[in-house]
């Protein structure tokens, strides 16, 4: 069954499974005092929406005070700072935030575990022009390729993210399986400190933690992720099912203003670099060595992409394999995308996208069929341009 195809019966059972999810959710929310937050009409009474992000630069809610796409596209946005995935998650499964920006992984962890989403974008990518995290060592270490990890220590931010999954992929590329490498989970800010002091041999941060790496402690990269997985899409715009449903054009606001932020992003590289840091509080020596993502022009999911990372996460232990895993991404992914994302793109205005081109036609080491087999009729429309 092609990922286009609209949902079964099976898709049905799912769908009253994720109605029954989400109250379930919501019942545990008000037992524990939690609001559930999502107010009938209350969007269109007052076009506010609170969104919720993470403090990182591959989140588009960090450039919204700088540049306000959102205000502009008619949405009074009010951002919702969490201190970890989990807490973006909780807050949009309780309705109390009917909208985060999230990773693509936990974005497909979430659907299988049937929570009431739509997903909506895809926004920032890592590519080959665009690396992002990256694998690194003191200078002086005798770590010269990734080959030579083999037997030693390795800072991730935790096992089950997706670094911990790419690694899966290097296996593929370099012949050293991630059982050879002895993964030690540090946060992102401790891992210059744990490198220099010798606590582990190498290390895996994501920016800025690897430009800390970089500036302050003399660190070089051993090798990207880019090298292994040359592209992933990292982060899309989750809203709550319910929120959605009551409030189609709200939607399709949020995702106008999702589209001009990712172009002003992509055209206005400096000022977005800037925009960030500052928000973000980066130390003025460690801001221009930042790494910063690239940005989908159209918004519009790669599921080439969704299957990949899925994937991944299957071949990194993260998740079992999900029978009816098809009609999960079409009900979270692709329905969505027909619903909520063309009818905005429509209106904004469909974009040439090089960049998109070259990711929709790219190396995804663990698809088990060939990539265009997974392109979406959108898909198809990027390629022809």
């Amino acid at each position: 069954m092609s990922v286009r195809s609209k949902a079964n019966a099976n898709g049905s059972t799912r769908r009253k499974f994720i109605k029954s999810a989400a109250g379930a959710v919501a019942g545990a929310a008000v037992f524990s005092g939690a609001a559930p937050g999502i107010l009938r009409g209350t969007a269109h009474a007052s076009d506010e929406v609170q969104i919720g992000y993470l403090p990182v630069n591959v989140m588009l809610p960090v450039y919204e005070e700088s540049v306000g796409f959102w205000r502009d596209a008619g949405v009074n946005a009010s951002l919702f700072r969490a201190a970890g995935g989990p807490a973006i998650l909780q807050a949009l499964a309780t309705g109390s935030v009917p909208v985060g920006d999230i990773g693509v992984g936990p974005a497909i962890i979430a659907a299988i575990r049937g929570l009431p989403f739509y997903y909506v974008t895809l926004a920032s990518v890592m590519t080959p022009d665009h690396p992002l995290d990256r694998i690194m060592v003191l200078e002086d270490s005798p770590i010269q390729e990734f080959a030579d990890l083999r037997g030693k220590t390795l800072a991730i931010n935790q096992r089950g993210t997706m670094p911990d999954a790419a690694l899966g992929a290097a296996e593929q590329k370099f012949g050293l399986a991630k059982s050879d490498i002895d993964l030690v989970p540090i946060p992102y800010p401790n891992m210059a400190q744990v490198l220099t002091q010798g606590q582990v041999d190498a290390i895996y941060p994501f920016p800025p933690a690897d430009a800390v790496a970089e500036v302050r402690f003399g660190a070089r990269t051993v090798a990207n992720t880019t090298d292994f997985s040359p592209y992933i899409g990292f982060t899309t715009l989750a809203v709550h099912r319910e929120f959605a449903d009551e409030n189609p054009e709200m939607v399709q606001k949020l995702v106008k203003g999702a589209i001009n932020g990712h172009r002003w992003n992509n055209d206005n590289q400096a000022e977005a670099r800037s925009a960030s840091n500052s928000f973000l509080s980066i130390p003025e020596d460690v801001g221009p060595s930042v790494r910063t993502a690239y940005w989908t022009r159209n918004g519009l999911p790669v599921m080439a992409n969704v299957w990949h990372l899925y994937e991944l996460q299957v071949a990194g232990g993260i998740i079992e394999p999900v029978d009816g895993i098809e009609d999960v991404i079409n009900d979270y992914f692709v329905e969505p995308t027909q619903r909520f994302t063309l009818p905005a793109l429509e209106e904004v205005g469909f974009q040439a996208d090089p960049t998109i081109k070259e990711m929709l036609q790219g190396e995804y080491p663990l698809l088990p069929k060939p990539v265009e087999e997974y392109h979406t009729d959108w898909d198809r429309q990027i390629l022809s341009m």
